[in-house]
């Protein structure tokens, strides 16, 4: 039969399309990968302004491939009640030597604006024709919980400072095995690996477990929230804690006035804490004489302060640092 040349132009176009289409998950030689099912469980014990309802029902499953600071979605699925789900990926091989992130986000609020989205995380490898994650060596239901997402973060935030291979991470938390010390107190327990045991330390999980439930309980993404600095560690910045956006000097000498602007400051102006040379330094004095706010705190630069960043705490949280030089006094005698 011979076709006109707009049948012919319309076939070629839809061969085009299907094969394109075909390409939508990357394929290698080998068997195609088994189904991938678990729960997204943010401890439903927690009772704050993010429910574990909110984050674990309807959540969006995303598994992903990295490639150096970027991912590519290989395959997505929604999570049903209670967090559970199942992700069928029945055209993607993946490759063994590789390791994956599962993901599940979701909109705080039903997606509301001014909410932000939460993301809980695990790193899985495909072995043996099964999964393993963070939390399980041999296949079974993958957890994506608040262990996970502390040890992706702290992997994330610490993999540059030695070399951690991931493959090594897999198993090395047991999930719902509750730990009383060292405090703060976690639900499971991770025990690290020798490889990786200076920069990843029990005691440092404790420590981001306990911020991740603090990120969500303050309506903020943990994987962005939690933040780590060689000077102060690691800590969680929320949607809650107070923020700086301006100090009146950059740079000023003991003794002399400073204006802190910013969002979130405690009314009460006994209840804030100004710290010189970050969250631990030297405590300023407030001017309860000005006329303090909610926005707008002053302050004198304390004396011995060193530099570093300015910070404001309260009964919410902590807030970001501003940069701030103090200026020594010049000593000596004339004669």
């Amino acid at each position: 039969m011979r076709l006109t040349p707009a049948a012919r132009l319309s076939t070629g176009i839809l061969l085009f399309l299907g094969l394109v289409g075909c390409q939508w998950l990357p394929v290698s030689s080998g068997s195609p990968a088994a189904d991938l099912s678990g729960t997204v469980d943010f401890g439903g014990g927690r009772h704050a302004q993010a429910s574990f309802d909110q984050v674990a029902d309807a959540a969006t499953i995303s598994l992903m491939e990295t490639s150096g600071p970027t991912s590519t979605t290989i395959a997505s699925t929604i999570t049903r009640q209670g967090g559970l789900f199942s992700l069928s990926i029945p055209r993607f091989v993946p490759d063994p030597t590789k390791i994956y992130i599962l993901e599940a986000i979701k909109g705080l609020y039903g997606n509301a604006v001014n909410k932000d989205a939460a993301r809980v995380r695990t790193l899985i490898r495909y072995t043996d024709g099964s999964w393993t994650s963070l939390t399980n060596l041999v296949p079974g239901p993958i957890n994506l919980g608040v262990g996970s997402t502390a040890l992706c973060v702290m992997y994330g935030l610490r993999s540059g400072e030695a070399t951690i291979n991931p493959a090594e991470l897999m198993g090395s938390i047991a999930l719902g095995n509750a730990e009383a010390l060292p405090l703060p107190a976690a639900a499971d327990t991770f025990t690290p690996p020798a490889s990786v045991a200076a920069v990843m330390t029990k005691q440092d999980f404790h420590t981001v477990s306990d911020l991740v439930g603090r990120a969500v309980q303050g309506d903020s993404d943990p994987i962005s929230a939690v933040q780590y600095t060689l000077a102060d560690g690691y800590f969680v910045k929320t949607a809650q804690d107070p923020f700086i956006d301006n100090l009146s000097s950059t740079a000023a000498g003991y003794g002399a006035p400073l204006v802190i602007t910013g969002y979130r400051f405690d009314p009460v102006i006994a209840n804030n804490t100004v710290y010189f040379g970050g969250p631990t330094g030297t405590v300023a004095a407030i001017d309860s004489s000005k006329p303090n706010s909610a926005n707008v705190l002053y302050v004198t630069v304390p004396e011995g302060a060193p530099s570093g960043v300015v910070m404001v705490r309260n009964g919410t949280g902590l807030s970001n640092g501003i940069q701030f030089t103090v200026v020594p006094r010049i000593g000596g005698k004339l004669n």
